[in-house]
């Protein structure tokens, strides 16, 4: 097998790989907001940071491992890689994780929530 046929099948692993960890870093944030809650602007926000963060993943894919050059392998690669993510790990990892999380958070926000009671008390008036 030739040099070039080897390194496109480097790079076609490097999509699945990218493509699997941008639905991973997706998934981080759906369970950041099942875990806190966000505005309507706020997730609308995220959104537009994470498709911005995964156009800047693909285009230096591309620009550091193939010039610059769009090729279908490295597309298919990622999309392959983010749905193979998504049918097998996605769905598990998310229910674990929020569920593991959940309670952690619900304590912290009661832990606040009495902090912040204590300290907005008035001082009795004799």
């Amino acid at each position: 097998m030739s040099a070039e046929v080897r390194y496109q099948f480097y790079l076609f692993g490097m999509a699945l790989l990218w493509g699997g960890g941008l639905c991973l870093a997706y998934d981080i944030l759906r369970i950041f907001r099942r875990l806190i809650r966000h505005r309507g602007w706020m997730i609308n926000g995220e959104d537009v940071l994470y498709w911005l963060a995964a156009a800047a993943v693909f285009y230096s894919l591309l620009f550091r491992y193939n010039q610059g050059e769009i090729r279908i392998f490295i597309v298919l690669g990622m999309i392959f890689g983010g749905v193979f993510y998504l049918l097998t790990i996605s769905r598990v990892f998310v229910h674990l994780t929020v569920t593991l999380f959940t309670p952690l958070f619900r304590l912290f926000r009661r832990i606040r929530m009495a902090v912040f009671h204590i300290f907005r008390r008035r001082p009795s008036e004799k």
